[in-house]
């Protein structure tokens, strides 16, 4: 997702080819601060299109242009042409609720049990909950590069993939064992279970700063716990670390999560696949 600050900038991105969404971000806003993670979470899905977010108050000429009146506002443009817009969250709201059409992939980190996480071998100052936040904090490995993550969900979920943002190369995970609803595994014990899935991955898996985890879908169909084995890293450094962890994937079931104030699966019905000639487009329901 990128940051715009001048108008510029802005007006060469829109008239690419490539489908771009623009939202008009104002921070003193609520509404419009819940749509940040998830327009973050769908640039990491869907990389062939642009996510723009705008600070209104950093390009207020950009504002003008467009008459950007209230927050938050979502613009598609294709070929320099605005194709359709979003005003307010009930607006978003009220449409996602009216649209007959399924939604797709999206983030399930809002799913996750932060309170029953569990990390073997992290550092205690870079610990796991920091892969959780968006900001420079990382996860790093204690007395070797091994780490072993227990990641409960609050209700089942079916995983499709998962995301790594590395601190760097040579410290980020190179061979990953995951095991679905296993509980209880440590590194006494994790060698002798059968995996779930194994990855052997390589410096070809990492583009763009992003290592993306392609999962056996039907392996990961009714998760209620999810266990990472981080075996070693690229560089065989002493310790492993990386910034960021994203699980993709749906809910099993709609739930109202606590304290956001708005179902994601509302606002990822603002998004729907469209196949066209075999190509991936993405566009606003209207």
């Amino acid at each position: 997702m990128r940051h715009i600050t001048n108008i510029t900038e802005f007006k060469h991105l829109i008239t690419a080819q490539e489908v771009t969404l623009v939202h008009f971000h104002d921070a003193s806003c609520p509404h419009s601060t819940k749509v940040v993670p998830v327009f973050k979470r769908l640039s990491l899905l869907y990389k062939h299109l642009n996510f723009v977010k705008i600070d209104v108050d950093e390009v207020p000429d950009i504002c003008w242009e467009l008459s950007i009146e209230s927050s938050p506002t979502i613009i598609k443009f294709e070929n320099g042409e605005e194709i359709y817009r979003y005003i307010g969250l009930e607006e978003i709201k009220n449409e996602a609720k009216g649209s007959k059409n399924g939604y797709g992939l999206d983030g399930l980190n809002e799913y996750i049990d932060l309170t029953q996480i569990e990390c073997l071998n992290q550092n205690d100052d870079n610990n796991i909950k920091n892969v959780f936040n968006d900001d420079d904090t990382y996860l790093e490995s204690d007395v070797d590069e091994q780490l072993i993550i227990s990641i409960p969900f609050k209700q089942y979920v079916k995983l499709h993939s998962i995301f790594i943002i590395p601190t760097d190369i040579e410290h980020a995970p190179k061979t990953i064992k995951l095991f679905a609803n296993r509980c209880n595994l440590g590194f006494e014990n994790v060698e002798d279970i059968e995996e779930t899935q194994l990855f052997q991955l390589t410096k070809n898996d990492f583009v763009d700063n992003i290592i993306k985890i392609p999962l056996e879908f039907v392996k990961f169909q009714n998760v209620f716990q999810i266990t990472v084995f981080i075996e070693n890293n690229f560089g065989n450094k002493d310790t492993t670390s990386f910034k960021e962890l994203v699980l993709i994937g749906t809910p099993r079931e709609t739930t109202i999560m606590e304290n956001f104030g708005i179902r994601l699966e509302d606002l990822k019905h603002l998004i729907e696949i469209e196949k066209t000639y075999g190509k991936a487009q993405l566009k606003i329901i209207m």
